[in-house]
């Protein structure tokens, strides 16, 4: 999601004012996480959403070498039952 931030830092040189609302650092676009909403520079679509590095491993699921072996070879018992019945 894109929110506007004030980023305001007091840039205005000594013996200057605020330009207020006139700043360049006042309403800027900055991209957030959609799920905690924190300014983020890199982010990981999924779908239409935008997700920081920490929400992102929260939101994928977690595959290890186990699960995959267990897998791959379930789908082979079940090519090796078509094969016997056919």
């Amino acid at each position: 999601m894109v929110r506007h931030m004030d980023l305001c830092d007091d840039c205005a040189p000594e013996g200057y004012h605020c330009l207020g609302s006139m700043c360049p650092k006042r309403d800027v676009p900055v991209l957030c996480c959609d799920r905690c909403g924190e300014p983020i520079t890199t982010g990981y679509k999924v779908d239409d959403e935008v997700f920081c590095e920490d929400c992102i491993l929260e939101e994928l699921e977690t595959v290890t070498q186990e699960d995959f072996a267990y897998v791959y070879n379930r789908e082979l018992e079940e090519e090796e039952k078509e094969r016997r019945w056919a």
